[in-house]
């Protein structure tokens, strides 16, 4: 469906082939660049207008104050600003050509645009004034960023609304090369299947609740802007192998990798949910919990609900093994029942010959008369 010459061109372009005039030279390239600039110098003024409370300055004395906790860095706008508006763009020139719903789904945009709210939530919303003072709150951002955030932007099919965000000649030239590139295209090959990806994304989990790794994360914004990109971009790497995989699906693959994530959240949710001493040393009481209960609460969001997704995510997968199984039986030719009766009296009616043509040579070897 990405393929422009598969649905007939604009009435604009036709009506200029038809009135003999030709479009003004380098105008595909400069509209969207105007565009582009003006969405972005959008966000910068959004990300520079200053907020009532940022959440990474302290965490809020009451509810009153954390609910005013929200911080709207101008990188963080202008990333999902920019995001929002080419795949809106993408999708207004696909539904131009193909029609609105084809190509890309009504669904598909409500999931993109889910997760981008996924991450305004994760990235800007009062978790970020808690996360440093509660590791419950540090784990549901991580919850937000690899279990919501990441297959819904994967859902949403951004590679189709992206491409159609590029005038024709651009996703030519991107065509062009990306086909000369060999060495890319066979290590993204590589990076695109699902024991792979299960296996960054495992280890990128499992690092960042190192506690060396994690107070560094604690103290630093560099540090933890890092590892929330790390994990959403390896999450969205393992979605992508799911959803879109490369070459012929591997249903067994794809199971066995979601089973092995489902089987670590499980695991490390209940050590760290059950563990008798802090995980982290520098926790420290807020909100009317202990540390060690915050502890136990974040390892059980890590253990049940991401757990419960991957179960989700398996069983989708099991669903979709068997119903291409039972595609692959009905296109088989089958033996229908008139059929199997009419080979069946074929062969009984050549048995009957060949027992008259064994006595016929039997009458006539004797003399014996067999009739009278």
């Amino acid at each position: 469906m990405t393929n422009s010459s598969r649905f007939p061109a604009p009435s604009g372009h036709a009506s200029r082939q038809r009135l003999g005039t030709t479009p003004v030279a380098g105008s595909p390239w400069r509209a969207p660049l105007r565009r582009m600039a003006a969405g972005a110098a959008v966000a910068l003024l959004a990300g520079a207008v200053p907020q009532r409370a940022l959440a990474h300055d302290g965490m809020p004395a009451g509810l009153e104050g954390l609910w005013r906790a929200w911080s709207l860095p101008a990188p963080l706008l202008v990333g999902l600003a920019l995001a929002a508006w080419l795949y809106s763009c993408g999708v207004r020139a696909l539904w131009r050509r193909a029609g609105p719903g084809h190509g890309l789904g009504w669904g598909q945009a409500a999931a993109f645009a889910g997760g981008l709210a996924s991450l305004l939530v994760a990235l800007a919303s009062p978790l970020g004034a808690l996360y440093a003072a509660l590791f419950s709150a540090h784990m549901a951002q991580q919850l937000l960023l690899i279990g919501l955030a990441a297959p819904l932007l994967v859902l949403g099919a951004p590679q189709i609304a992206f491409l159609w965000a590029l005038p024709q000649p651009w996703r030519r030239a991107f065509g062009r090369w990306w086909h000369r590139a060999g060495a890319l295209r066979g290590g993204w090959h590589t990076l695109n299947t699902p024991l792979v990806a299960c296996v960054l994304h495992a280890a990128v989990l499992s690092a960042w609740h190192l506690p060396w790794l994690y107070q560094a994360a604690l103290h630093s914004e560099a540090i933890h802007g890092l590892e929330s990109a790390l994990l959403l971009s390896t999450a969205g790497l393992f979605w992508w192998t799911i959803v879109y995989p490369s070459g012929r699906r591997n249903y067994a693959a794809s199971l066995l990798a979601v089973g092995t994530l489902a089987l670590e959240s499980s695991v490390f949710g209940a050590l760290i949910a059950f563990a008798p001493r802090l995980w982290h040393p520098d926790q420290a009481a807020a909100w009317g919990l202990t540390p060690l209960q915050d502890q136990q609460l974040a390892g059980m969001m890590l253990w049940v609900p991401l757990g419960l997704l991957y179960i989700l995510a398996g069983a989708a997968l099991c669903l979709a093994w068997l119903a291409t199984n039972q595609e692959a039986d009905s296109s088989a030719p089958a033996l229908e029942p008139w059929s199997l009766a009419r080979r069946t009296g074929a062969a009984a009616t050549e048995e009957r010959a060949g027992i008259g043509a064994t006595l016929r040579v039997v009458r006539r070897s004797v003399s014996v008369p067999w009739r009278r």
